[in-house]
């Protein structure tokens, strides 16, 4: 399990000059490749930086909820995979996108490669299973996934 408590007081940039980011800008979530997950109820906020998922599963366990602000970004990468029941809250809140890791679109330059697009497959997808059988979401805020 872990924790993640973001509201709107985060600062992501110099407070002096908000043209100053991180060269990777983003909340990291999980780098060892296996599942992370969700077991309580919480609310992601942040919206000056995305949330990145590399390589991972993040799992919203049943009987919890994570909701979603206005306007905050999820990127993934590589066999990255959303795992949720019905129970990811505002995930078609305005401005709420999941996309690749690669995609500055959306969140900016996460990756610190410069200008960069995504390309269809770049991370696995959102996966319900809540419904049964559990379904693939092809929402229209998803972008670059296997099923896109």
């Amino acid at each position: 399990m872990f924790r993640l408590f973001f509201g709107y007081s985060n600062s992501f940039h110099e407070p002096g000059n908000e043209s100053v980011n991180n060269e990777f800008n983003a909340i990291f979530i999980g780098y060892d490749g296996s599942n992370n997950y969700i077991s309580e109820n919480i609310e992601w906020q942040e919206t000056e930086v995305p949330f990145a998922f590399l390589y991972l599963g993040i799992v919203i366990t049943p009987g919890n909820e994570l909701t979603l602000a206005s306007g905050v970004v999820l990127k993934f990468d590589g066999g990255s995979i959303l795992y949720q029941g019905n129970n990811l809250i505002n995930w078609d809140a305005n401005g709420v996108w999941f996309t690749s890791y690669k995609d500055d679109e959306y969140g900016g330059d996460t990756n610190g490669d410069g200008s960069s697009v995504g390309t269809e497959g770049d991370w696995e997808g959102i996966y319900n299973e809540g419904e049964q059988p559990g379904v693939w979401e092809v929402w229209d805020n998803i972008l670059y996934d296997d099923i896109h």
